[in-house]
């Protein structure tokens, strides 16, 4: 409900705030800023922040603030492109030495290739290939087949 002008008992809608002339529509941040403040229906709208080095904002119903880019290096996969204010870091494959290793809740991580344990029917990963064959198993591998 849109106030002409502001009146003791005048209250605004969610997503509006009041000002000098009644109610108004909240800024949304745009991409590349973060929410600082948020807005209040009494008496303030959104204040918005660039976001800093290392920070992205990209505009989404449920992205409001600044969020810390992906490490694709930390996280031992390839960079595809970098962080901007306004894009997160894209990571590619797992980077070289490493496989993609997958839990059973689905998620998702590189691990690197390490020693295969003395028995040589150990798991060994395709992407751990080009090493010598006693590098080319997964941390703490027992299992009894060959993955290649």
């Amino acid at each position: 409900m849109q106030q002409s002008a502001q009146s003791d008992d005048a209250v605004c809608e969610t997503g509006q705030y009041m000002n000098q002339t009644g109610c108004a529509e909240c800024t949304v941040c745009p991409e590349g800023y973060g929410v600082q403040e948020l807005c209040q229906r009494d008496s303030t709208d959104t204040v918005c922040t660039q976001c800093n080095s290392g920070q992205y904002s990209k505009l989404t119903p449920t992205n409001r603030f600044c969020t810390e880019c992906s490490n694709c290096t930390a996280l031992s996969r390839q960079l595809l492109s970098v962080c901007t204010v306004e894009e997160d870091a894209v990571c590619g494959s797992c980077q070289q030495d490493h496989f993609l290793q997958i839990s059973r809740d689905g998620s998702t991580q590189c691990v690197e290739c390490s020693q295969c344990p003395p028995d040589s029917s150990a798991v060994r990963w395709f992407e751990c290939s080009h090493l010598p064959m006693e590098q080319q198993c997964a941390p703490g591998a027992c299992m009894h087949a060959t993955k290649s």
